[in-house]
């Protein structure tokens, strides 16, 4: 992720923040998180995927030995392992977002009042510890 998406964000928070129209600046936040997200998770499933292939191809050996086998899906237990912290960062981020979309839709409908303040820095805040594992 760039830092100029996370900083897209980080705006539509600030904004929020500062008192603008919290529907629009909260809409703001979002829109930028949904196109950082998008991005982000087809770059991460691309690198993640290469990693898999790479530790695969340094494999040796005859592919319907068991031993080889099992060396293989070791290797391919490290890649998921490697990648587990980013994952987790991408699905905690992904979840914030969520949440504010979906108070955005509930305060379009007037069906509860939002704090909109606090979705929007929780947002921030996952996609800047996201920016820090997948920059």
């Amino acid at each position: 992720m760039t830092r100029a998406a996370w900083l897209l964000v980080l705006l539509g928070a600030l904004l929020v923040a500062a008192g603008c129209d919290p529907l629009r600046a909260a809409t703001v936040a979002a829109n930028a998180a949904a196109r950082t997200l998008v991005t982000t998770q087809t770059a991460m499933a691309g690198e993640y995927r290469a990693a898999q292939i790479a530790a695969a191809k340094r494999v040796q050996g005859d592919r319907s030995d068991p031993t080889v086998r099992a060396e293989v899906q070791d290797r391919a237990q490290m890649v998921r392992s490697a990648w587990e912290t980013a994952w987790g960062t991408y699905h905690a981020a992904y979840s914030a977002w969520a949440i504010l979309v979906a108070a955005i839709h509930a305060a379009e409908r007037g069906e509860t009042p939002v704090d909109f303040a606090a979705l929007a820095a929780d947002l921030a805040s996952r996609m800047g510890e996201l920016a820090e594992v997948h920059p």
